[in-house]
């Protein structure tokens, strides 16, 4: 679905919780919250409105009322409160995948596709109205942060969990769901990125996910279950070794 047909609903649901527009008291009331979070609370704040790179460490304490020493207590330094801030939105991210699972009444396929349009979505609404704070989320898959790859795994487990369903059922061909479940993720993800989408000639996120669908239902051989997982992908070459994908190439009807 193109960003210009999102219903006015999903923008809010997916909206961030902070109330940004007070200059104090930012977020929660301070009594409700533990001291980290008021810090990462102002430092998303500050972060939509100057951007991650010059969001300091003085500015936040400011914001607090509390000296810059005071926030060192809780972080060590301001890479640290960008990581607590990034986390919070694959949070929201992986909180979308588990609803859509929990609450889907389709089979696994459907399943799959909304999850991942549903991971689009948000992606597109923070990059067209929260730019700085994308920036931040940018940042740290082009950096490869850690987290990022954290984030990735549990990403993996929640599609393992629909995949091996579908398997289950009959849907998609039997096989190693983990491996399936990675390179679903892998090429997915990739065009989530709704800067990608605008600068790059593009499939339609629908056309990746169907495509990727494809190879879990096709007829044939099942997923390769020989590769190991946990290690280099790269061979000693630097080449990429995509053994499981086993299945009928996916061929153009043009």
């Amino acid at each position: 679905m193109p960003v210009g047909e999102q219903t006015e609903a999903f923008a809010m649901e997916t909206a961030t919780h902070l109330d940004c527009d007070g200059r104090k008291g930012r977020g929660a009331p301070a009594e409700t919250m533990n001291p980290a979070a008021r810090i990462v609370d102002v430092a998303e704040c500050l972060i939509k409105e100057t951007g991650f790179q010059k969001t300091t460490v003085a500015d936040i304490a400011r914001e607090l009322q509390m000296s810059p020493a005071n926030v060192y207590r809780f972080f060590l330094s301001r890479s640290e409160i960008n990581v607590a801030v990034c986390r919070r939105l694959f949070e929201k991210i992986e909180a979308a995948i588990e609803g859509e699972i929990a609450n889907s009444a389709h089979n696994a396929g459907k399943t799959l596709r909304n999850a991942v349009l549903t991971v689009s979505r948000i992606n597109a609404l923070r990059y067209l109205h929260d730019r700085r704070l994308h920036e931040l989320f940018e940042t740290a898959h082009n950096e490869n942060w850690p987290i990022v790859h954290e984030h990735f795994q549990r990403m993996d487990k929640l599609f393992e969990q629909v995949i091996t369903r579908g398997m289950k059922a009959g849907e998609f061909k039997r096989g190693e769901a983990q491996l399936a479940a990675l390179l679903f993720r892998s090429i997915c993800v990739k065009f989530c990125n709704p800067r990608r989408m605008a600068e790059e000639p593009a499939p339609a996120m629908e056309q990746v996910v169907d495509f990727c669908l494809a190879s879990l239902t096709q007829k044939g051989p099942a997923w390769d279950t020989s590769p190991k997982l946990g290690g280099s992908t790269q061979d000693a070459g630097g080449k990429m070794e995509l053994a499981g994908m086993q299945g009928p190439s996916y061929r153009s009807k043009h």
